[in-house]
């Protein structure tokens, strides 16, 4: 049996046994919440705005990580040091406010909280009211006061750590980068935090870093963070093979045993992300159209707009770039914006995508609900 065959029968029976998605940050449903848009996007998706809007401060990063899914546009390439000045991203965020956004979540691109303006920009967005997210390496929790500013301004904070050993961290993240140093800024965090906002780590699965699962779970179970998150690195057949990297009986096991010691120590939630082990060996989506494309934009760190994390810097999606002439809310309101969303061939889509649940959800409403809506069965 070859490796990838071998590969789909474990996951398959894998998640076959986790069938029931727990109410977890990441469950599905979020859309419920949002009755008033789901009505639009039935009766008037031109006019939808965005619920999150992801937005890319800079290019900059501290770390060089070995998968980082934007290696060849952004890290290699010649934009690897923009960011958004900070007038534009105040008029972005004014912008946001105005259109009713409810989350702006800070990513990359690069490492948001090298943006000298890091704090002042967020600041805006925490004046508004709007709810604010962080993903970050890490590299810059050891200042007391980016700590404090996180745990004053965002809802919840996501650190990708990918590691239990400094060794290991140094293959994912770069020789450059200190593991202790890293654990060193999340237990500050942690301490001014004092239960206030969610505390998040990523841990992004390889054959590499397997092997430290456990030992992560285990240094983070006595500081403080709200939960550890376990997802799989998707890669192409060919990435896969020059890394030799499939999840094996072996990995799964290490995963069985994780959510056993994590519920038997109620310390810290463990969440695994079934969905994206089914997109490993998935093959098209289950929804006909992308119904959600309004509802959670990336602006890059050039200013220029896109459908979705997953087509950064594919012009072919890009509605548009933000100037001091022509604002977000101007782009957003033109019809080439709502042209290009309503549009996508899925067929040019990754099989990770990050709102397959919430069009799962739009899709079956869109087809069950055109036939003697009023009687209830």
């Amino acid at each position: 049996m070859s490796k990838e065959q071998e590969e789909i029968d474990i996951i398959n029976k894998f998640v076959q046994r986790h069938k029931v998605e727990g109410n977890t940050p990441f469950s599905y449903g979020k859309i419920f919440h949002h009755l008033d848009v789901l009505h639009e996007i039935k009766h008037r998706p031109e006019d939808v705005c965005p619920v999150t809007l992801e937005l890319h401060l800079t290019n900059k990063c501290s770390h060089n990580c070995l998968f980082c899914m934007y290696k060849k546009e952004i890290r290699e390439s010649n934009i690897c040091s923009a960011e958004i000045p900070f007038d534009i991203a105040e008029s972005i965020i004014d912008d946001a406010a105005r259109m009713g956004v409810k989350a702006i979540t800070y990513s990359g691109g690069g490492e948001p909280t090298l943006h000298p303006q890091f704090k002042a920009i967020s600041t805006i967005g925490s004046d508004y009211s709007i709810d604010q997210g962080l993903i970050t390496n890490g590299s810059m929790l050891h200042h007391k006061d980016i700590c404090e500013h996180i745990v004053n301004n965002f809802k919840w904070v996501r650190i990708s750590v990918d590691a239990g050993s400094d060794s290991v961290y140094k293959i994912l993240h770069g020789n450059c980068c200190d593991f202790s140093k890293t654990i060193d800024g999340i237990k500050q965090l942690c301490v001014i935090n004092n239960n206030r906002i969610k505390i998040g780590i990523s841990f992004l699965l390889t054959s590499f870093n397997s092997c430290d699962m456990i030992k992560l779970y285990d240094i983070l179970s006595s500081i403080g963070v709200d939960y550890l998150q376990i997802k799989p690195m998707i890669m192409s057949k060919n990435q896969k093979s020059i890394h030799n990297n499939y999840i094996t009986q072996a990995i799964v096991d290490d995963i069985e045993t994780l959510i056993q010691k994590a519920e038997k120590d109620n310390k810290i939630k463990v969440y695994v992300l079934f969905d994206q082990f089914k997109n490993i060996i998935g093959n098209e989506h289950t929804f006909d159209k992308c119904h959600g494309h309004a509802l959670y934009p990336v602006i890059s760190a050039i200013q220029e707009i896109f459908v979705c994390c997953m087509h950064l810097h594919n012009d072919s999606m890009k509605y548009g770039k933000i100037t001091k002439n022509n604002s977000f809310y101007d782009i957003w309101r033109s019809k080439k914006r709502f042209q290009i969303g309503d549009n996508i061939d899925l067929s040019k889509c990754p099989k990770l995508c990050r709102l397959a649940k919430t069009n799962n959800i739009l899709d079956m409403i869109d087809k069950t609900t055109n036939l003697d809506i009023n009687f209830l069965n």
